[in-house]
């Protein structure tokens, strides 16, 4: 492709490619294993791997590139014992030094202009704003399991319940802002909690997406994920109250062939289910849950397009600085 690249040696047990990208005039990290570019922050906020000697490969030069790869550099320099940081850096440049000997005056000075723009970003640790980064997809999931590189499914098993309040009022009604990460129980005297997942009953290769270049933020599946899926649960048994009225605003976004279903159901005595197209709960008002004293409310994300297939079934998508509510559910109750 006519790219100028690198072979990246974690000194533990993984390699990787770099390649230099002319338009940013930076290296930017590709792994093929993991289907993915440009995330050096995967194997130490994804994987969980304790960094301590990373090095790039190339016929023209070798480079200690660890810095890229961690945001905690005290605790990579306490991991990094194998030799002195002096010693290893009078190395690198005299490896350097043979590698470019015989090279034209024009192309060394390219690499050393690249070189000590590159140095120059490892001034700095790069920041990690909170985004999800997936656990290792290559290997066997018990071998991923057993380096604890990776993640089983989540389940928080949390199910809204009736406060006193709202038992009074006859009336339970939140909300979730995807940009602030915020759930808001207005019924509740406004009671605000963080984040996507404390309300969640169980949730499936699904992850929070913040694009700073598209200042955009969503849900949606977690990179290589043929499926994800979330749910809600409200169980209102306790209370001595039904369901009259379901009213709510599930807001979802897909693209190519993108596929986004809602699913909603009661497993009390008045058993009763339905799936709704995307379409169809934006808004959604309904009576055919009334009677029950518990409701399920699920979403499925599936299909889409080529490599980036997980991003074209979306929930929740807004901008970054958005003060609307995309998720919300409102139930209207009686007494029994």
């Amino acid at each position: 492709m006519g790219y100028d690249a690198r072979f990246v040696a974690d000194w533990n047990d993984h390699v990787w490619t770099e390649i230099f990208s002319t338009t940013q005039n930076r290296w930017l990290h590709c792994d093929s294993c993991e289907n993915i570019c440009d995330q050096p922050l995967i194997y130490e906020k994804g994987w969980k791997k304790l960094n301590n000697y990373i090095i790039a490969f190339s016929k023209d030069e070798i480079q200690d590139v660890t810095w890229r790869y961690t945001c905690d550099f005290d605790e990579v320099l306490k991991r990094r014992t194998l030799c002195r940081e002096t010693w290893l850096c009078n190395i690198i440049v005299l490896l350097n030094d043979k590698l470019q000997k015989n090279a034209p005056a024009e192309y060394k000075k390219k690499l050393y202009h690249r070189r000590v723009l590159e140095l120059a970003e490892f001034l700095t640790p790069p920041k990690y704003d909170g985004e999800h980064y997936s656990g290792r997809n290559s290997g066997s999931l018990e071998w991923r399991l057993t380096r604890k590189e990776t993640e089983v499914p989540e389940e928080n098993a949390y199910e809204f319940k009736l406060c006193c309040q709202e038992i009074d009022h006859r009336h339970f009604h939140i909300k979730y802002n995807c940009a602030s990460d915020k759930y808001v129980r207005i019924s509740d005297n406004l009671a605000e909690t963080g984040s996507w997942t404390t309300y969640v009953f169980s949730y499936n290769n699904i992850f929070r997406k913040v694009e700073h270049d598209w200042n955009t933020v969503y849900l949606c599946r977690t990179e290589g994920s043929s499926k994800g899926s979330i749910t809600w649960k409200f169980n209102f048994e306790e209370s001595g109250l039904i369901i009259r009225t379901l009213r709510a605003s599930l807001n979802s976004t897909t693209f190519e062939s993108g596929n986004v279903k809602w699913f909603i159901s009661t497993d009390s005595e008045l058993k009763f289910s339905k799936i709704y197209e995307a379409k169809d709960v934006v808004p959604l008002k309904a009576d055919e849950f009334r009677g029950s004293t518990n409701l399920t409310i699920s979403a499925e994300l599936v299909e889409g397009s080529g490599n980036q297939a997980w991003q074209h079934a979306q929930l929740f998508r807004q901008t970054l600085d958005s003060s609307e509510f995309p998720f919300e559910v409102e139930i209207f109750l009686d007494k029994q």
